[in-house]
């Protein structure tokens, strides 16, 4: 009977350390994957990535530089309302780089308003200094050319507040492009004879309505918001030393 229980004694102590090394070999793999997944937090505090698009806050650059450029031609010709107009899409396109190249949460809000901003408000503006070329030719662009310029910003801007209440906003949105900004510089430049101004405003059709601003679709390999971008910035130029 004794020799019994030392028997089992024995056997007890002999598994005891096979199973104190199963713990700790247990154990150490949770240890390194805690230390992994701190690594991990820690590298996507110091490098964010979720959300970032690097080549659309590139091309994002190349617009808003080209939209600077253009607002700095307008103002030193004279034609302030033009030039505060190319000043709206480059400040857009600025928050854009922001956006798309460090901080998508923080920056989206400001970039879609800016943006909307720039569309109904911005580019009718530059129209609005084309109109003024036309004014002997129709008395609807005589009308355009007289309003007042903070009266127009303040229409323009109702307008805008209007639309994003419908279901329409985005097909209701190439309106004040079309009729307010693609058609004045179009007829101007047409009765200068201006073809540089021509081409530039023919880039920007191009950029827009063909290519598109389509971010997750890509032509020839490259993202067609991004090609959207680099057209629409040289285009600003162009149309900028038209006035």
């Amino acid at each position: 009977m004794v020799e019994t229980r030392r028997r089992a004694a024995s056997r007890s102590k002999s598994k005891s350390p096979a199973r104190s090394g199963q713990k700790s070999a247990r154990s150490k793999p949770k240890l390194s994957k805690t230390k992994a997944t701190g690594a991990k937090a820690l590298s996507r505090t110091l490098f964010p990535s979720k959300g970032l698009y690097p080549t659309i806050a590139v091309s994002d650059s190349v617009n808003a530089g080209g939209h600077y450029v253009a607002a700095y031609i307008c103002a030193q010709s004279g034609y302030s309302e033009a030039a505060w107009g190319f000043l709206s899409v480059a400040v857009a396109a600025t928050i854009g780089v922001l956006r798309f190249g460090f901080d998508e949460d923080l920056f989206a809000d400001a970039n879609g308003a800016t943006a909307d901003f720039a569309a109904y408000v911005g580019l009718p503006l530059v129209g609005k200094a084309f109109t003024a070329q036309l004014a002997g030719y129709s008395p609807v662009f005589g009308f355009l050319s007289g309003i007042d310029s903070i009266a127009y910003v303040f229409f323009l801007s109702m307008f805008e507040q209007v639309v994003r209440s419908t279901k329409l906003k985005d097909d209701l949105k190439v309106l004040p492009n079309v009729f307010l900004y693609v058609i004045p510089v179009a007829l101007a430049s047409w009765n200068k004879a201006d073809w540089s101004c021509l081409a530039g405003l023919a880039l920007f059709v191009f950029a827009a309505v063909v290519i598109g601003p389509a971010r997750e679709e890509t032509l020839l390999g490259v993202r067609r918001e991004n090609l959207f971008h680099y057209g629409i910035g040289p285009a600003a130029v162009l149309i900028a030393k038209g006035l």
